[in-house]
């Protein structure tokens, strides 16, 4: 009787455990994405329903960190927008954000301050992606990308193309990309606003940042956004605040607070002075989005001729993005041929050309 009962006893844990498993495979599907978060098996959003997924996670304290979320297809349409947000002051998104390529649809109508796709976002990466669609607000702090940004985030080769209406009366603090940023540093590089921001009681609104408090860094960027607001006083042309660093970054029209570079070119001509992380594509220049381009970085820190010396010699080539962004570098395998017979070695070819950019996530030299 006692076998008879510890048998039972065994077999109705064990059941128990696998409903557990089962339960706990369930939940977890249901609660994320497709994917693992890693470089080679990213989380995808497939749809306005994965972003409806990914958003609530956020909000309800899954931040990503350490994780890759990508897009695979456009979200949202003109007649079907997305109107979910990620994130809450508390629960903020920490990962990184690939758009490859790829359009956010919005339409938001805030009901309170902060009205973005991302609200928060803390030590994230948002990569290759165009929002575009409505923000309508009566309320502070509507951005085309985030509202508030924390700790040391990037943001490249985005593009802003949101139409955000305010009927606040005095200031909006609103802005083509981050509405504030709070702390540690922003770096926008190679990212372009197109959009507007209109408000006939509206001021104090920024072209890419509506207000700048720490350490803030424009590259490659490209303010053709209008604002049309009550007053231009107090606005400014990228970011409110002052403050920040400008590097090769232009203007078509100034407000307020006059910075950056004023263009009136275009075409290739503009595309020029933006450098090679930018594409006329149709009658605008934009960034490029497609991972699959490979623009160029330069290589220094590696000598053309090493003196012969019986040792094995080991160049450690610095490598740098067009965005001045050092990328990383790693070694598997010997420098094989780095040491040749003679006086002299001659550095490998591949070492003295140019090198490509490389998905985020992978290395430049293997």
């Amino acid at each position: 009787m006692k076998r008879e009962n510890l048998t039972k006893g065994m077999i109705r844990r064990a059941a128990m455990m696998l409903l557990m498993m089962m339960l706990t495979t369930v939940t977890a599907w249901a609660d994320g994405l497709s994917g693992s978060g890693t470089a080679a098996n990213p989380y995808l959003i497939s749809s306005a329903a994965d972003w409806t997924t990914f958003a609530t996670a956020v909000t309800g304290g899954t931040t990503y960190e350490n994780k890759i979320v990508k897009l695979t297809t456009d979200i949202g349409t003109a007649q079907d927008p997305i109107t979910t947000m990620a994130g809450t002051s508390t629960n903020r998104f920490k990962g990184t954000f690939m758009g490859d390529g790829h359009t956010l649809t919005v339409n938001y109508t805030a009901t309170a301050n902060d009205c973005a796709p991302f609200l928060y976002i803390e030590g994230a990466t948002i990569y290759t992606l165009k929002v575009t669609g409505t923000i309508t607000t009566g309320y502070q702090c509507a951005a085309g990308i985030a509202a508030h940004s924390y700790g040391n985030c990037t943001i490249h080769s985005c593009w802003s193309n949101v139409a955000i209406t305010s009927t606040v009366n005095g200031d909006g603090t609103h802005a083509g990309f981050v509405a504030v940023q709070e702390d540690g540093s922003l770096r926008i590089t190679s990212s372009l606003f197109d959009g507007s921001i209109t408000g006939s009681n509206t001021i104090k609104c920024g072209g890419m940042v509506g207000w700048r408090k720490t350490t803030l860094v424009f590259t490659n960027c490209f303010q053709n956004g209008t604002l049309n607001l009550k007053e231009t006083n107090g606005s400014a042309t990228f970011n409110r605040n002052g403050g920040s660093t400008f590097s090769n970054s232009y203007y078509k029209t100034a407000y307020g607070d006059v910075q950056g570079k004023q263009t009136d070119a275009t075409g290739s001509t503009l595309q020029t002075q933006l450098g090679p992380s930018w594409e006329v594509s149709g009658d605008k220049l934009v960034p490029i989005m497609n991972l699959n381009h490979l623009g160029t970085a330069t290589i220094s820190g590696v000598k053309e001729y090493y003196i012969r010396t019986g040792q094995e010699i080991k160049p450690e080539p610095v490598v740098t993005a067009v965005d001045g962004t050092v990328l990383t570098k790693t070694r598997t395998t010997p420098w094989h041929g780095a040491a040749t017979a003679g006086p002299t070695a001659h550095t490998p070819s591949s070492l003295r050309a140019k090198a490509v950019i490389p998905a985020p996530g992978k290395s430049v030299i293997s």
